[in-house]
This record gives structure tokens, sequence and C-alpha cells, in this order.
């Protein structure tokens, strides 16, 4: 009996042991040997199985050793036992191998998304070592530079962004490196503005071990920027005018102060103003202010007839009685007759706006930028109004004068009505008195006479 409990219990054990080695397999992943032992297992039990099964159906002919069935029991409580003890290690171990891939794919993940977001910025952006060396590179500055990746790895920032083996003097990386903070500057690469932005890499113990590099196109920002300059600039004249039309009555003063507002406070290079003489149709310069340096005597004299010496700016706003703009005197071909001493003293564009007086063109205001394209809508309408009230003022100036002419000649006729009317008056008070004298006379010879007829007609009757 108790060697039949012995055997049920080592079949038991073995067919759990062949059981747990099977299921060893999934969190090993080591199909063919842990089939091999759950087989080998499962092999043992039907060796005691057999047996036990022939004793239990009463063969006594089948004596099992008390002692190695004994034996047997202990070696398949042994190896539930140990394959139950190898169970949890590889069940920890294939915990720790899921942990790592998941925290590999996290990693990656979050590299792939750092990239990501490395290569969609706008700006060009590098990673330096102490050594201003690039490590680490967006797809941004392949753009911004025309270059492949590989090409920047190891190279210094300023190999790259400016093309020479030292640092500017100016280089914001030295003077971040220097300050421990972000440094800026910013840069004209061709017709392209840029900011180059340095932010230093701290240790845990505050010194620097390298830098992040970022390079931003701001050209429509400069440009902007540079627009609302000109504008301001522009808008500062028309103020400026403004308030010398009020206060100015005298012609030539105006356009004298005209052509310095323009230069002083538009920041144009040249400013003059210029009127058509009636006779010859050539434009005299009358004003001028700024950069002229002679120019205004050197050149081609300006014509206000169409041929070649007339259909530049000044000429063609005169004959048109419209503003007239060239924006690119290095290449317009009506600037021929004068491009080489306009360039020689850095005009790049130029506007020309008839200056009109009684609805009569009589010259125009002529402003020149030092930089090419610089009149544009914005600019010229307010220009335009800058030239309205010029020419406002200028009718009012006429009319002032107009005014004075006709109070000048009203006094000279009520002064000569004075005069005459004194001159008669004189004569008649002369003729008054003459004719009192002659009165005075007959009235005195009527008088004798009426006293010489009185002492006759007493002398008659004397007689009688």
């Amino acid at each position: 009996m108790i060697v039949t409990l012995i055997l049920m219990f080592s079949v038991l054990l073995q067919l759990a042991a062949a059981i747990m080695a099977f299921r060893l397999i999934p969190l090993t992943g080591k199909r063919t040997a842990w089939s091999f032992i759950a087989l080998a297992l499962m092999l043992m039990a039907m060796r005691r199985g057999v047996p036990l099964i022939r004793m239990l159906s009463g063969d006594t002919i089948i004596q099992p050793d008390l002692s190695a069935e004994l034996i047997a029991l202990v070696i398949s409580l042994l190896m539930v036992v140990g394959i139950s003890r190898i169970a949890p290690i590889f069940t920890e171990s294939k915990r720790a191998e899921s942990q790592r891939k998941t925290a590999i794919g996290a990693l990656r993940e979050s590299e792939r998304q750092w990239r990501i977001t490395f290569d969609a910025t706008n700006n060009a952006i590098w990673l330096l070592d102490k050594e201003q060396r690039v490590l680490q590179s967006n797809k941004t500055a392949e753009k911004f530079f025309n270059r492949p990746y590989g090409e920047f790895i190891g190279k210094y920032c300023w190999e790259i962004v400016h093309g020479t083996a030292q640092p500017i003097p100016e280089c914001p990386l030295l003077r971040a490196r220097k300050s421990l903070r972000r440094e800026t500057m910013e840069l004209q690469i061709g017709e392209g503005w840029f900011e180059v932005m340095v932010d230093p890499v701290l240790d845990k113990a505050g010194k620097y071990e390298g830098a992040v590099h970022a390079v931003s196109d701001i050209t429509e920002r400069k440009l902007a920027e540079e627009e609302l300059d000109r504008v301001n600039r522009v808008l500062a004249v028309v103020s400026q005018i403004n308030q010398i039309v009020v206060r100015t009555r005298e012609q030539n003063k105006l356009f004298a102060e005209t052509c310095r507002i323009a230069v002083e406070y538009g920041k144009f290079r040249m400013a003059w103003v210029g009127l058509s003489d009636e006779q010859d149709k050539m434009i005299k310069p009358v004003a001028w202010d700024g950069f002229e340096e002679g120019y205004l005597t050197r050149i081609k004299k300006i014509s206000v007839l169409d041929i070649p010496e007339g259909r530049g700016p000044t000429g063609t706003a005169i004959r048109e009685g419209k503003h007239f703009c060239c924006n690119d005197i290095a290449n317009d071909p009506i600037m021929a007759p004068w491009r080489e001493e306009a360039l020689q003293r850095g005009y790049r564009s130029s506007i020309a706006l008839p200056i009109i007086l009684s609805n009569r063109i009589i010259g125009a205001f002529s402003i020149y930028a030092d930089k090419p394209f610089f009149f544009n809508e914005d600019e010229i309408t307010l220009l335009d109004e800058v030239i309205s009230n010029i020419n406002y003022a200028l009718e009012t100036m006429e009319s002032e004068k107009k005014r004075h002419q006709m109070e000048d000649e009203i006094r000279q006729i009520n002064e000569e009505l004075e005069r005459r009317v004194a001159e008669r008056t004189a004569e008649l008070t002369a003729k008054t008195a003459e004719l009192e004298r002659t009165n005075k006379v007959f009235v005195d010879r009527e008088m004798k006479m009426r006293q010489l007829k009185e002492r006759i007609a007493e002398m008659e009757k004397q007689k009688e």
C-alpha cells in the first residue's frame, strides 16, 4: 500500500514537472530544450505509471523496491521544486527584458520625436562641443547652407557661416562662452538677413561644455522693419513740411527748407528743386541739400522736352504733370545721360514730383535714395501728399502776393485820389479867396459909388 502511494505521488510529481516544463517554453523562448525535458518527464511518469496500474489491477508479480521508489519520489519532488524555482527566474528575466525593450522603444521614440522636432524647426541648429565643433545638425541647416549633413559634423561653426579660418571679432559664440548666457547677432549674407543665437550648455559645476547654435532667417522681418522705417521717414518729411508750409511766406525759403527736411528727416541722399525756364526749356536748380557734390553742375542739362535729356524723372514729371520714379538708376536706360555721375554719389533710386502754380507746371522736386527700389506705393502716396502741400503753399503765397499787389494798387489809387482832392481843394480855396477879394473890391466900389451918388445928390439939393 505504501509503495502504491509512493508510485502515485511520483507519477503526479513527474506529470506536474512535465506541465511546468511546457509552460517554461513561452517564458524562455527555448522551445526545443524544454520540449525534450517535458517529454522525458512524461516518459518517466509513464514508466512509473505502468507498474502502478498493474499493481492497482491486482497484479502481485510486480513488487517495486520501496527504497528505490522513495529515491524516485525524492527525485521527482526535487525536479518539481527545481523547475518551479526556474520559472520565476525566467519570468523576472522576461519582465526585465520586456521593460528593457519598452525603455529602448521609448528612448527610440523620444529620439525620433526629438529628431522630428529638431529637423522641423525653421532655424538651422547645431549642437557644438567645447571646441566649437559641430556634433549634431538638423535638416534646416542643410537647406540654409546648401550642404549635406556630413559636411557639418566636426567643423567649426565659423567655417560654415562665415567661411573663415578663425571666428569673427563679434562672434556670439565667443561672447556666450565668456558670459555663459545667450548671445545674439544679426548679419547679412547676400540679399538675406540672419540672426545667430547661441545658448551655452553648462555642466553641473556651471562650466562651459558646449553650445546650441541657431541661425534664423529674418529677411522678411528685416524687410518689414525697413519698410516701416521708410514709411516713418517719409511721414516725418510730411509732418515737417506741413509745419514749414504754415510758417513760410517766401518761395525760395520754402524750396530750401523742403530740400533740407527731405535730407534731414527723410534720410535721403540728396534733394533738389528745379524750375523750368520758359525760354530755353531747361530746368534750373534753385535749391538743394544733401550729398550733391557738384552733381547739378556736372550732369547734362535736364530738359522738359521729349528728348533723351528730358526723359529722366525730373523732365518727365514736369512734362507729364505727375510723379515719375526710377527705382534702379544703375540699370534703367532712361538714366543713361546721368548714370555715371549719379552712381558715383551713391544715388540708387530717384523720384521727381511736379511743382504746380496757378494750374501751370513750373518745376519739380527731385529726391534721391541710396538704395535701389526704395520708392513703393506707400512712399509715393505720401510724397504726393508732400508735393500737394507745397503746391498749396505756393498757391497761398501767390494769392497773398496778388492780394498785397491789389492792396498796393488800391493804396496808390487812394493816395492819388487824396492828392488830387488836395490839389482841387487848394485850387478851390485859392479861387475862393480870389473871388472873395474880387467881391470885396466890387463891394468897396459899389459902396464908394453909392457914397458918391449920395454926395452928388446932396450937392444938387444945395444948389437948388
